[in-house]
This record gives C-alpha cells, structure tokens and sequence, in this order.
C-alpha cells in the first residue's frame, strides 16, 4: 500500500475529496517533520511516537573498491507503535 492507496481508502472513509485528504497528509508529514527537526516528540496516543534520534559519524567500507570511507553523522526520524496499537495488529 502506497500513500495514494491510503489517500483513496481514507477518501473513501470520511466522504471528503481525495485533494483535501492529500492536503491534509502533506500537512500531517510536514508538522511532524518540523516538530522532530526542533527537537521534539510527536505521540499519538494508542498509536505511538515519532522522535528525531542522532546517529554518530562512523567509518564504512566502499562497496565496490573496499576503501575506507568517512560517513557523516546524521539526524534520522524513529517510530515506535503503542502497546494499543501492536494489540490490535496481533488480534485474531
């Protein structure tokens, strides 16, 4: 399933155009990234939370020449599913 699925199934759920359901995902994923570039944790209560974690610069090997390389430390977005959410997922 890919973001113009779930903009059609939830279109479809909740009677409003696919245009402003696709303007209200740009904006949803728009507030949390700036939310998680300044520092904070987005929750969303029985469904989880994002957080912004900071990943160390670490030395790699090149894939094709074996050299050593440089990789720069960077800024990743995590999510972790709820307890309520996972059990929903897990129910029969």
């Amino acid at each position: 399933m890919n973001k113009s699925d779930v903009i059609r199934i939830i279109s479809d759920k909740t009677n409003i155009t696919e245009a402003d359901c696709r303007r209200v995902s740009e904006a949803f994923i728009e507030t949390i990234a700036e939310a998680l570039k300044a520092g904070d944790t987005v929750t969303f209560a029985g469904f989880g939370h994002f957080r912004a974690k900071q990943r160390a610069a670490k030395e790699g090997l090149h894939p094709k020449t074996g050299e050593r390389i440089k990789i720069d430390g960077r800024c990743v977005a995590t999510f972790k599913a709820s307890k309520t959410f996972v059990a929903v997922m897990n129910k029969k």
